[in-house]
């Protein structure tokens, strides 16, 4: 996943070519993905959307459901613990905090975040 633009410009074009039958989106296809990685990670009794002390980081979050529904049998054949080790990795990553910060809803910051977790996942 490349992103060409900012997250909300990207869904604000992404629904209204849905809504208005531009793009097809699949419902059940959707739902289903989304409850597969919703089952892999409530396996976790790790808080894994967080950084550091903060409460929820939607930089970790978007970085992690991207990279799972990109490659979700790649994470389904590895045990939860496998992800749990590897978050840590990403949150205290430098790179990936940097781009984690401020404005990290740019087009370039996406992208960094996601090539990071990608690597830290050890997806090609």
């Amino acid at each position: 996943t490349r992103f060409g633009q900012n997250i909300q410009d990207h869904f604000d074009k992404y629904t209204k070519e849905v809504v208005s039958k531009d793009t097809e989106f699949n419902y059940q296809k959707e739902e289903k993905l989304f409850n597969q990685i919703i089952d892999y990670l409530c396996k976790s009794n790790d808080n894994i959307f967080k950084m550091s002390r903060r409460n929820f980081s939607t930089s970790v979050f978007d970085s992690i459901m991207l990279v799972i529904a990109e490659n979700l049998d790649h994470f389904y054949k590895n045990d939860i613990k496998y992800l749990e080790k590897k978050i840590p990795l990403l949150i205290n990553d430098p790179k990936f905090k940097q781009n984690a910060g401020s404005a990290s809803s740019s087009q370039t910051k996406i992208n960094a975040k996601i090539k990071i977790a990608k690597k830290m996942f050890e997806i090609d």
